[in-house]
């Protein structure tokens, strides 16, 4: 018991599922992800090994509808003047964000700015909860992390071209809409 917690030597849980990282002698295959350990759901077309069983992407894996993954996100095919508006409810919690943390309920969307613009997010929520990260980069979550806040406000970017990944949060109860435009 090397720090006095009345455990013997169990393998640290970084990422807090429940699940000691398997370097370390525990059982998680991905102590970074808490999306991804013994007896989670396998989810198709990720490239991971989410429930740890040594296969990728194995049959009885599970479709997720558009912008409930990294893989998989709301494709905003945007230019100049478009926009996006939706409802904050219906999110679930898939996607793991230094910037919200594990179980939290969230939605992806993606985007490809061809030439600097600016870039406009408005969130309206029911109560404080709604937290959204700006990335920038290839992947979703391995990208530059270019804004994370928690607030209902209006936030806007002068962006440059690149492809951008939005993270969009909603905790505890709230309800509301996300508004995103280009412009």
């Amino acid at each position: 018991d090397n720090n006095c917690d009345g455990q013997v030597d169990e393998a640290p849980d970084y990422d807090n599922d429940g699940f000691g990282d398997v370097s370390c002698g525990g059982t998680d295959c991905n102590d970074g992800n808490p999306g991804a350990h013994p007896g989670a759901t396998e989810i198709c077309a990720d490239g991971l090994d989410n429930n740890c069983d040594t296969h990728i992407d194995e049959t009885g894996c599970v479709v997720l509808a558009a912008g409930e993954s990294c893989t998989n996100p709301i494709e905003l095919n945007v230019n100049v003047g478009d926009s996006y508006s939706g409802s904050l409810m219906g999110y679930t919690g898939d996607v793991y964000s230094a910037c919200f943390g594990p179980g939290s309920e969230d939605q992806v969307f993606h985007f490809e700015l061809l030439t600097p613009a600016p870039v406009l997010l408005n969130t309206q929520a029911s109560e404080p909860g709604v937290n959204f990260a700006l990335n920038s980069g290839a992947t979703c979550l391995d990208a530059q992390n270019l804004d994370c806040t928690g607030a209902q406000q209006v936030r806007s970017w002068n962006l440059g071209p690149g492809s951008y990944y939005l993270l969009v949060n909603r905790g505890g109860s709230a309800t509301g809409y996300v508004d995103f435009s280009i412009g």
